[in-house]
């Protein structure tokens, strides 16, 4: 499958999460922090199926800038768990695209996801500034 084949899928999963988080009873807010958290721990996952104790901490490092922003977020505004979010396609892309743990996820993976904190993250930025965050 193309780049921007797998890229068009993440978008069309993200909007597809959005729609979810917008429908279930529970706190929209809550649901997408949780999604972020989710994002970053499937690579903490990936390393630990590989095996390698460099990788496990280095992933475990990331998801713990990532609970950070979740962090944050609770305590200041949603804003910063979509900040992170979009933060997260600069992990996907610069740690396993291009950089030192491309071989630990899936080839499809990296922009799949890229595609999918993209819409997630994009969406939180426009409630916030559009005033509508009071969903959120």
């Amino acid at each position: 499958m193309s780049l921007v084949s797998l890229l068009l899928l993440g978008l069309v999963a993200g909007a597809a999460f959005l729609l979810i988080a917008r429908k279930v009873d529970y706190s929209e807010g809550d649901l997408l922090a949780t999604g972020l958290l989710a994002a970053a721990a499937i690579y903490v996952v990936f390393a630990v199926v590989w095996g390698e104790n460099t990788a496990i901490r280095f992933e475990a490092v990331g998801l713990t800038i990532f609970m950070l922003f979740a962090f944050l977020a609770r305590r200041f505004g949603i804003i910063y768990v979509g900040v992170g979010w979009l933060l997260h396609i600069g992990w996907d892309y610069l740690f396993h695209m291009v950089g030192p743990a491309q071989h630990l996820a899936p080839a499809w993976y990296p922009p799949f996801c890229i595609g999918f904190d993209l819409v997630v993250g994009v969406y939180i930025i426009w409630m916030v500034f559009g005033k509508q965050s009071s969903r959120l």
